[in-house]
């Protein structure tokens, strides 16, 4: 059977919107990892400096839970070693603060059920699913404590199952949405192996 000419056309007119709007979305999130990744820079910096003059002022004294940067809370600094990331974690968690850094979802360290959530960039969660069981994860609090995290657990949990990703006792969790699947998370479940006092700044990590 033939195609008309003119339903041939649109068909083609259809194909090369398709092709322009996916390199749309590429060139934003392109631009959008660009902008996370200069933004965390930045933090890391500041966020370097301020634990610093915590270990002077004496990390015991301080019991210092979040440090504020241009006016919002970090609780620390994850390291990812083997995906070589070393990101800033806000305190809070909204959907704004999420295009910029890795937030804390729900949980503390003090409480040993801490949920860290980050977009799927490259620079920031989006290669997490490389990881292995044994793996380990690296968190330095705001008071310059260093927590080891071992990975024992991957998951694919749906996007809405909030239940899911309370489950368990878990010290860590961490979670970003599935590049095969935006409607499902890729999960990684943690638990703490060590803790330290370390000097963030001496990059002995």
């Amino acid at each position: 059977m033939k195609m008309n000419k003119k339903m041939s056309l649109s068909l083609m007119g259809l194909g090369f919107a398709c092709i322009l709007g996916a390199a749309g979305v590429l060139g934003y999130t392109q631009m959008q990892e660009k902008s996370a990744l200069s933004f965390g820079h930045e933090v890391i910096v500041a966020l370097e400096q301020e634990m610093q003059i915590s270990d002077i002022s004496g990390i015991e004294e301080m019991k210092t839970t979040a440090i504020s940067i241009n006016g919002q809370s970090y609780m620390g600094v994850i390291l990812i070693p083997q995906l070589e990331l070393e990101l800033p974690v806000a305190s809070t968690y909204t959907d704004a603060l999420l295009q910029q850094t890795p937030c804390a979802f729900a949980g503390s360290i003090a409480t040993e059920d801490l949920i860290i959530a980050a977009h799927n960039y490259t620079v920031h969660f989006g290669d997490i699913s490389q990881l292995e069981v044994k793996d380990e994860i690296y968190l330095v609090d705001a008071a310059g404590m260093l927590h080891t995290y071992q990975l024992v657990l991957e998951e694919t949990l749906d996007g809405s199952d909030l239940t899911g990703l309370y489950e368990g006792e878990w010290d860590l969790t961490l979670f970003t949405c599935s590049h095969m699947n935006n409607a499902k998370r890729a999960v990684l479940r943690l638990i703490e192996v060590q803790e330290e006092t370390i000097d963030i700044t001496s990059n002995t990590i």
